[in-house]
């Protein structure tokens, strides 16, 4: 009895889809572990997830990973629909959001790393083909995109392909600014913040700088969750 207290509660508190929490729990930690809830699932979240998809990296505890979460802001709406599907592979390795109406997509064979403190927000989307790293407190603003694949081949005369997917490499402390397009191959160093719709097509290898479409635009920088008030 105190158990269904304790599930009811969470679910009209947090607006969790209680159903999908346990399924999903059960799936990655097992039926020991599941009513820890250290994945929680909200509503509005259409999630499909292969066997063995999800690999917590790090202890448990309730609500480390939230998908589908809710938050207030500029951008987001309460009815916005999480697409949350894994047919590869996504390592976890500590406290990771990701926002109502965001799309994450691992394709068969593809693997995404999130590093802890990783915040992904509305309408924005990471696609892994082959493989996306993205290191430790990290967050992705809105409408942002993350691809390591073109997903339809370009051939050559010779019908050979010339646009294989490659490796995207996010490092430690990165901000990824609202409307920000990070295509493949692209590595992005420590301390980075990617000015608001830019389109990233070559990696840069200065730490703690701003940069853009036109590469960077200042260096020596640090930066901050904290909103302005």
């Amino acid at each position: 009895m105190d158990m269904f207290k304790w599930v009811t509660k969470a679910k009209k508190t947090l607006n969790i889809n209680i159903v999908k929490a346990l399924l999903v729990n059960y799936r990655v930690v097992g039926i020991r572990k599941m009513l820890k809830l250290p994945i929680l699932v909200y509503k509005n979240t259409d999630i499909d997830l292969a066997p063995h998809s999800i690999k917590l990296m790090c202890g448990l505890s309730f609500g480390l990973v939230r998908i589908g979460l809710y938050k207030e802001n500029l951008y987001a709406k309460k009815k916005d629909e999480t697409k949350f599907s894994v047919r590869g592979e996504i390592e976890i390795k500590g406290r990771t959001h990701f926002y109502s109406g965001c799309r994450i997509i691992v394709l068969e064979k593809g693997k995404l790393s999130l590093g802890k403190d990783f915040e992904i927000g509305s309408d924005s989307a990471i696609v892994v083909s082959k493989s996306v790293s993205i290191g430790m407190n990290c967050m992705i603003s809105w409408d942002a995109l993350i691809m390591d694949t073109d997903l339809h081949p370009i051939c050559d005369s010779g019908n050979n392909r010339t646009n294989s997917q490659r490796d995207v490499c996010i490092g430690d402390n990165v901000w990824i600014c609202c409307r920000c397009v990070i295509l493949k191959g692209i590595k992005i160093p420590n301390g980075t913040i990617v000015s608001a719709a830019s389109v990233i097509t070559k990696s840069e290898c200065f730490e703690n700088s701003i940069i853009s479409s036109r590469g960077v635009i200042k260096k020596g920088i640090c930066w901050s969750r904290n909103v302005i008030p």
